[in-house]
């Protein structure tokens, strides 16, 4: 229904495994994500994915309920600009 909105699936991992291992389970979960939306309806044409790997972390403890923390993808949306 909003045509008009442009949308950026963004993955993150925790702190442990190498940076190439991290950026290519970051783009996994991005692409779930953008996966499910398409399946819900979104045009996979208004979705975009980037993975941050471990580069963004949320918290930045050697805790298990912190390494949770950043095993995430976030959801951006924005308004097109026509």
């Amino acid at each position: 229904a909003h045509r008009d909105w442009t949308v950026l699936v963004e993955g993150y991992c925790d702190l442990r495994g190498t940076v190439e291992y991290n950026l290519a389970l970051g783009q996994k979960r991005a692409k779930e994500v953008r996966d499910y939306y398409t399946r819900i309806g979104v045009p996979e044409s208004s979705i975009g994915t980037i993975s941050y790997g471990k580069e963004k972390p949320s918290c930045e403890e050697e805790t298990d309920a912190c390494w949770a923390k950043n095993r995430k993808a976030g959801t951006k949306v924005k308004l097109k600009v026509i």
